[in-house]
C-alpha cells in the first residue's frame, strides 16, 4: 500500500468503483459483487452496501435524446429588460469596406 489509508468515504467509493467497473465490463450487479467481496475479502452484503450507498444502481434505459434547439444560444433568461423571453440577438453591422 503507497501513501497514507484511505479514509471512511474513500473506501465505501473505491469499493463502490470496484463494483461499477465490473459492471461495465458486463458483469451483471450481482456477479460484480460477488466477485469484488473475493477480490479484496470483504463480507458481500458489506460490498454491496458499499456500492448501494456510494453509487445507486446504474439505470439500463437508454439515454434520452437531446432535442434539436438552438442551446446555449440564446440563453432565455438572461439579465435583460426584455422581458421573460430574453434578449433579443445581437445584430451586429457588417465590417465596411
Amino acid at each position: 500500500m503507497q501513501g497514507p489509508p484511505l479514509t471512511p468515504q474513500e473506501t465505501v467509493a473505491s469499493v463502490a468503483h470496484r463494483v461499477r467497473r465490473l459492471e461495465a465490463q458486463g458483469l451483471d450487479r450481482n456477479r460484480a459483487i460477488q466477485r469484488t467481496a473475493i477480490e479484496i475479502g470483504l463480507d458481500p452484503l458489506r460490498v454491496r452496501w458499499c456500492a448501494d450507498t456510494a453509487l445507486p444502481p446504474v439505470r439500463r434505459s437508454p439515454s434520452p435524446r437531446r432535442r434539436r434547439g438552438a442551446w446555449p444560444w440564446p440563453p432565455r433568461f438572461a439579465r435583460t429588460s426584455g422581458g421573460r423571453r430574453g434578449p433579443r440577438p445581437v445584430v451586429l453591422p457588417a465590417p465596411a469596406e
